[in-house]
């Protein structure tokens, strides 16, 4: 059944309240390492820090979310002091010798683990671009555009996102990589020109939609041959939901901007896809990986239920549904609301656990990790907030 005004408003101010009220403030609380700079993200249940390291890509994720908190929903100054001191630290340790960022760093910014794909560069370059913005100062853009132009240059190129493999052996594309390039370069869109930024948005959309949709199959693949065609073995197999969603909500925002109603049934078709494919039937909630065949997964997490999957599957039946006004999104929303905040919410500590077994038990206490910081899931309360809220209720973007 679609919702009412009423349904819409509620559902908003809940994810706003979720924000403002609770994840907000945990981070607060216990990220900003006032000592020696930047972001303390490896905190136990409570936000104590279990390791004092700090991995790069998530140091520029906190930047990019504080400074677009202050940005596009509430200009408070404790907003603006948390983003500059990570896009301070990321400017005194951002580059290493060889002009690539590095994937760790101690907690006094010494590298320490060299760079392991490019992903680094890609937040580092929607991080700058946000603080940029909220403060003006132009070497922010400045590190923005090199870090956009240090990603673009090694998209492409063998083994940039995975050192680990030989350069000619088994040739992929990588879904990954292409639909950064949409996110990256949508967000960069927000706050400085580039000519590149339409280019480089429609080559990775037709990448996406050509290679790795498959309509016979219903499914998104995470590697394809260069040329399109499947990869023989699990690899070739592997789906993840979670990207799935993802990506096709940063190409629901492009076909929406543009007003291409082909482009958003298209991926609306595969938001569905992804959505099905993921739902465990017996357990409920979101898979982390599927093989199409339903085979053995080699991924020995797949079964896990991961915060960061669930995020995104309410952002894109939010979206899906905002665009097209049918019924499924929303049936679908209410059902991954449903699942995901019984299991994944922290009523007495605050903020989200971030991994559970795959019947919605928690498995890792922990709030913050090397992977999961201050990102998926304020973004996510953010966005579905929005989304939500009626429009013209409010003129700026965003706004709880």
């Amino acid at each position: 059944m679609k919702p009412t005004t009423d349904d819409l408003g509620a559902y908003g101010q809940l994810y706003c309240d979720e924000l403002l009220n609770s994840v907000v403030p945990f981070w607060l609380a216990h990220s900003l390492d006032h000592e020696c700079g930047g972001y303390l993200h490896c905190l136990e249940r409570d936000g104590t820090p279990f390791d004092t390291d700090k991995f790069m890509w998530m140091q520029s994720r906190e930047v990019w979310m504080w400074a677009t908190l202050y940005n596009d929903i509430d200009p408070r100054p404790e907003f603006l002091d948390a983003a500059r001191l990570g896009a301070e630290f990321l400017r005194a340790y951002g580059w290493d010798a060889q002009g690539r960022m590095p994937f760790a760093v101690e907690r006094d910014g010494t590298p320490f683990i060299k760079p392991r794909d490019i992903f680094s560069e890609c937040f580092l370059a929607v991080a700058m671009a946000a603080y940029g913005t909220a403060t003006g100062e132009a070497w922010a853009e400045e590190m923005s555009r090199r870090a956009y132009d240090v990603y673009l240059g090694l998209a492409d190129l063998p083994k940039s996102h995975d050192a680990s493999t030989y350069t000619g052996v088994r040739p992929a594309l990588s879904h990954g990589i292409s639909f950064i390039k949409v996110a990256m370069s949508q967000e960069l869109r927000r706050h400085y020109e580039d000519d590149r930024f339409e280019g480089v948005i429609d080559l990775a959309i037709d990448t996406i939609m050509s290679k790795h949709v498959r309509a016979d199959q219903q499914a998104l693949f995470e590697y394809v041959t260069p040329d399109g065609r499947a990869i023989p073995g699990p690899m070739g197999r592997q789906l993840s939901p979670g990207h799935g969603v993802e990506s096709m909500g940063f190409i629901l925002l492009e076909a929406g901007r543009r007003g291409d109603d082909q482009l958003i049934d298209r991926a609306c078709d595969v938001i569905l896809w992804s959505l099905e494919a993921g739902w465990d039937d017996e357990w409920g909630g979101l898979l982390y990986f599927v093989d199409a065949d339903r085979a053995q997964n080699r991924k020995l997490e797949g079964d896990m239920k991961l915060w960061w999957v669930h995020s995104e599957a309410l952002v894109a039946a939010a979206l899906a549904f905002k665009l097209t006004g049918r019924e499924i999104f929303w049936d679908w929303f209410e059902r991954v609301h449903s699942w995901t905040w019984e299991r994944f919410r922290d009523s007495d500590c605050g903020e989200w656990y971030g991994y559970l077994h795959r019947d919605g038990t928690v498995a890792l206490t922990l709030k913050g990790s090397m992977w999961k910081g201050f990102f998926h899931l304020p973004r996510a309360l953010m966005q579905v907030q929005a989304l939500l809220r009626v429009d013209g209720e409010d003129e700026k973007r965003g706004r709880c």
